[in-house]
Order: C-alpha cells, then sequence, then structure tokens
C-alpha cells in the first residue's frame, strides 16, 4: 500500500512539471498565412539580408516571436527539417493566435467565414512551405544585330565616298575638237593626235544623314568634282613647224538636299534639289615657226539641278561599313562670265570680259566649226553661225565607293 502511494505522489509530480510545458509549447507559436503572390524569407530582420527561401501566396507558417516589424518563423522543408527565418509583417497575416490578434478580430474573421458558408481553413488549403530557387544572375543580353532585310532606329550617319562622274560636256567636248579642225584647215594640215575628251571626272564626296521619322532622314551632301585635259597637236605642213596645245579644266562644287528613305540598313534611297557651283578654263597656244599666239580664258557661274542616289552598305561593325553609291544628275549650267586673255604674236596682252559664248565658225561651205570663247558680246565676225551663251552639261551617272560611320 504504502509503495502505490509512492508511485501515485510521482506521478502526480510527473503530472504537475509536464502541464506547463505542454501549454506554453501550444502557446508560444501562431499561425501566419502569405498574403503575397510570391514572399521571401530572410535569414535576419533586415531588407538586405540573404534570402533564405521564396514562399507562394496562402503557405502557412508557424510564428515564434515578433521582432519590431519582422516575424520570427519557423517551417519544415522537404527533407523534413524544421528551419527558421524572418519575415516582414507586410507579407503575411496571423489567422490564428499571436500577440497582435484580438479576439474580437479572430471572431469577425470567422463569422465572415461562416457566412460564406465555410471555415477558412477549408477555404484555403494548409500546405507546406514551397521552397523555390533564387533567381540566378543572368548577364545582359547582346543585342542582337537587325538583318539586312529589316529597319532598325536610325541614327545619325557620315558617308565619305570618293569616285568618278561621267557627265555630258558635249560642248566642251566639241569646242576642243572644232578648234584642233579649224586650225588645220586653215594650215592646210591634218593633225597626228587625237584628242581625249571630257567625260570621266574624278570627284567625291561627303555627306550627313539626320535621323527624320520612322525609315526617313534628311541628307546634306557636298560634292566635289575636277578634271583636267591636257593635249599637244602636231600638224604636218610642209615646211612650216606648227604645233597647237590645248588644256581645259573644269571644276564643280555641287550643295544636294536630298530626303533619304532607309528600308534597311543595307540599303538607302535619296532624291533632291542641288545647288551647283561651276568654274570652265582653257588655255589655247598655237606655235607657227617662231611665232606664238595664245588665248586663256576663266569663267564661272551657279545654277540649280536634280540629284537622286542609291547607296549599298556592308557593316563591318556596329558604327562602320563599306559604301558604294550609285547616282545621276540634271544639271545644265549658263550663264559664265569671266576674262578672256588674248597674247599677240607681237608680245602684247589684249583682256576682255564677258561671258562664254558657244558659236560655230565656217571656214568653207562644207566645214563648219564649235568654238567656245569668252566675248564681251556675241561674236559679230563674218562666218560666225548660231552664236549663243555657252551651256555645259553636267547630267551624267556618278560612281562611288567609300566609308559609312554610323553614330
Amino acid at each position: 500500500m504504502a509503495q502505490s502511494r509512492k508511485y501515485l505522489i510521482l506521478f502526480l509530480i510527473l503530472l504537475f512539471f509536464s502541464f506547463p510545458f505542454k501549454v506554453s509549447a501550444q502557446t508560444s507559436s501562431f499561425k501566419l498565412r502569405v498574403t503575397e503572390e510570391v514572399a521571401n524569407i530572410r535569414q535576419s530582420p533586415d531588407i538586405r539580408s540573404p534570402i533564405v527561401v521564396q514562399v507562394v501566396q496562402h503557405t502557412l507558417l508557424y510564428g515564434l516571436k515578433k521582432e519590431g516589424e519582422w516575424y520570427l518563423v519557423t517551417w519544415a522543408d522537404e527533407a523534413g527539417t524544421w528551419r527558421t527565418g524572418y519575415i516582414h509583417e507586410s507579407l503575411v497575416t496571423v489567422v490564428e493566435g499571436g500577440p497582435v490578434v484580438q479576439e474580437k478580430q479572430e471572431k469577425k474573421e470567422e463569422m465572415a467565414d461562416i457566412r460564406k458558408g465555410k471555415k477558412a481553413e477549408a477555404e484555403i488549403p494548409r500546405t507546406e512551405p514551397v521552397q523555390r530557387p533564387l533567381p540566378e544572375k543572368r548577364e545582359p543580353e547582346k543585342k542582337a544585330a537587325a538583318s539586312p532585310g529589316q529597319p532598325e532606329k536610325q541614327g545619325f550617319r557620315l558617308n565619305f565616298a570618293p569616285g568618278l562622274e561621267f557627265l555630258s560636256l558635249s560642248q566642251i567636248n566639241d569646242s576642243r575638237t572644232g578648234l584642233v579642225s579649224l586650225i588645220g584647215d586653215l594650215l592646210e594640215s591634218q593633225q597626228k593626235e587625237t584628242l581625249s575628251p571630257f567625260h570621266l571626272l574624278p570627284a567625291g564626296s561627303l555627306e550627313i544623314q539626320i535621323p527624320l521619322k520612322h525609315v526617313f532622314s534628311a541628307v546634306f551632301q557636298v560634292s566635289g568634282i575636277s578634271a583636267q585635259r591636257k593635249n599637244t597637236i602636231i600638224y604636218n605642213t610642209p615646211g612650216i613647224q606648227s604645233t597647237l596645245f590645248l588644256e581645259s579644266k573644269v571644276q564643280a562644287l555641287p550643295l544636294s538636299f536630298l530626303l533619304s528613305f532607309n528600308p534597311s540598313s543595307f540599303l538607302s534611297l535619296a532624291a533632291g534639289p542641288e545647288i551647283v557651283w561651276a568654274e570652265y578654263r582653257y588655255l589655247y597656244r598655237l606655235h607657227l615657226e617662231k611665232n606664238q599666239e595664245e588665248w586663256a580664258g576663266k569663267a564661272r557661274t551657279w545654277g540649280s539641278g536634280f540629284k537622286g542616289r542609291v547607296n549599298l552598305a556592308v557593316w563591318l561593325s556596329s558604327n562602320l561599313g563599306l559604301l558604294l553609291e550609285i547616282g545621276g544628275r540634271m544639271a545644265r549650267l549658263t550663264g559664265f562670265e569671266g576674262t578672256d586673255t588674248h597674247l599677240l604674236p607681237s608680245g602684247e596682252k589684249a583682256e576682255e570680259k564677258g561671258k562664254l559664248y558657244y558659236f560655230q565658225v565656217r571656214s568653207s561651205p562644207d566645214h563648219l566649226y564649235s568654238l567656245i570663247f569668252i566675248r564681251q558680246k556675241r561674236p559679230p565676225e563674218a562666218g560666225v553661225e548660231a552664236a549663243e551663251e555657252a551651256t555645259l552639261n553636267f547630267s551624267g551617272l556618278s560612281f562611288r565607293f567609300g566609308l559609312s560611320f554610323r553614330f
């Protein structure tokens, strides 16, 4: 009997000490529900603290205590190990227990759930925290180069392209041939050499493209054209040594204002008006035995024209490309004014200011020769026909190859 009484006393003592611990264990934690789609649980109560795990909306967590604006929570991972971390109070709501939840608030939530016909516990399934891998840092993706057939964002471009211009310049070529033939007819002799015509002229251009809306841009282009021809003609005159030296020089500076259509980085089409400044120089020197006679003239003018061009570009990098330009120009310039200096066989000089005239001289009924000279007025001499102000035809084609810089 005494022994049974000892066991009873021992049992009551154990029951007395275990009861407070059970109550403490039950009341030391409270339940939290995640309210955001994805919430971060961090290592410490600091927004800059490393993320331990990410949990989804409606996940239930067990809160241990609150530190300022942070809850210390615990949960079981996939391996069944209980882990702890901190979650901000703005990401969760207390659903059971907790130091900040009042009894009235719990009753209101419970009544609201009853009115809906189901408990909050039944409405939202209690799931274990879902661990998501932290997002990996990705290197910034490189911008894919636009394919040649697709438009891309327009930018400023600077193009430099030397090349050639194939121009008509018909009156210059006709006058050079006409003077050589006229001298040969007067000397009753035939020349040995032939003249090289003025058609293919060295040229170059510098242009800037300013982007407008969509695939259009404004183009300002300045071009330079310059060429010179020299020929020495020897006549087979019996008993007389006679030569004729001819030098002709053409310079032009067209300034173009174009509207460019750029369907891709590879192709560009442009057209628009242009202003053309031009200069023509000539030098004719005739040797007859010991006598020499010379005509030298320089005349300038400016006018307008129209230009179109197609650019093809092959880009070596994002900023540098090879450029091929194929273009055409329509421009006929007149109104050349300047001075002609005539050196007589006696050594005297005679200057005549005026305009550049194109006319024809008839030496016989069957022979008509074209000439260009600067005269004060239309040539009134006998044998002169169809005198008019010279019109130099700068129409033609251009071929250029150079570099394109993109900014």
